[in-house]
Order: C-alpha cells, then structure tokens, then sequence
C-alpha cells in the first residue's frame, strides 16, 4: 500500500513545504530553486534523500521505500 505526495507550486501540504524548506537550507538552494527543479523534474538524488530523512523522521516506521514519480512529479510513500 502506498500514498502519494504531490509537491508542487501553491501545495498547501504542509509536509511538502517543510521538507522542500529544509532541503533547501541543506542544499545552499533558496525555496525557489529547490521548487524549480521539481518542476522542471529535475529533483535530485540528494533532494529525494532529505526527503526521506524529513518523512521518516515525523513518521518514524510508517513507511519503507520512496519512489520519485517524476511523470507525475510526486513521491510515492510506501506504508510498512
């Protein structure tokens, strides 16, 4: 079982917006930038391992693989 979590300009999740905040912060990228690649599906290895990092540490357990959907440009959360 999976859910999937689009981020993408204007999203009001507040998890993909935190995440794409501190990836950014990490990456010396601005918020802008950080959105730009995901746009333009250009969201890196790196970028989808802080992710992770971000997912896994507020849902400690809950899931066990990510997925980069970069068609559909959203991460897909595998559910333990």
């Amino acid at each position: 079982m999976f859910i999937d979590v689009l981020i993408f300009g204007g999203c009001t999740d507040r998890l993909a917006r935190d995440t794409m905040r501190i990836v950014a912060r990490e990456e010396g990228k601005t918020y802008d930038e950080v959105l730009s690649d995901i746009r333009e599906g250009g969201a890196d290895e790196l970028t989808q391992i802080h992710f992770w990092r971000v997912v896994s540490a507020l849902y400690p357990g809950a899931f066990n693989r990510i997925d980069y959907l970069s068609e559909s440009r959203k991460y897909r959360l595998w559910l333990s």
